[in-house]
């Protein structure tokens, strides 16, 4: 016949249990960040003048972007680029109307970066939109 545990025993058990699975699981804890009226040309444009952000610690490394906006009809190219000299990180091409995250880059915990985007060669250039930075 099993015993019971004390109830001292068995809050420290629950709190192993609890660290144990802290430690172990797999989950990410991004940083998302509104990425508001940014207007592209086929000229390269760094958002905000040169915001910096840093990849996140809960993450998985990586720094994506989205368009917010479905209606945004021309193809763009959206990097990420390095905060001292804007060194190319990664970029990716997102077509009109894909309102999905795309990976930029992968980076390490704290790693300073700047997004920089322009429309497609031949396309001209976008009103403002939105889109959303997950890192």
């Amino acid at each position: 016949m099993p015993r019971r545990l004390r109830p001292s025993a068995a809050r420290a058990a629950l709190v192993a249990a609890c660290l144990w699975a802290a430690v172990t699981t797999n989950a990410h804890a991004f940083v998302y960040t509104d990425i508001n009226n940014w207007g592209l040309s086929e000229s390269t444009s760094t958002y905000d003048g040169g915001q910096q952000f840093h990849i996140s610690f809960g993450g998985n490394g990586s720094a994506a972007y989205r368009w917010v906006d479905n209606d945004l009809t021309r193809t763009t190219v959206i990097s990420g680029n390095t905060c001292t000299d804007y060194a190319l990180l990664g970029k990716t091409t997102i077509g009109g109307g894909d309102t999905s995250y795309h990976t930029l880059f992968f980076g390490f915990t704290g790693q300073c970066f700047v997004l920089r985007g322009r429309t497609a060669a031949g396309s001209g250039s976008t009103i403002p939109h939105d889109g959303r930075l997950r890192r």
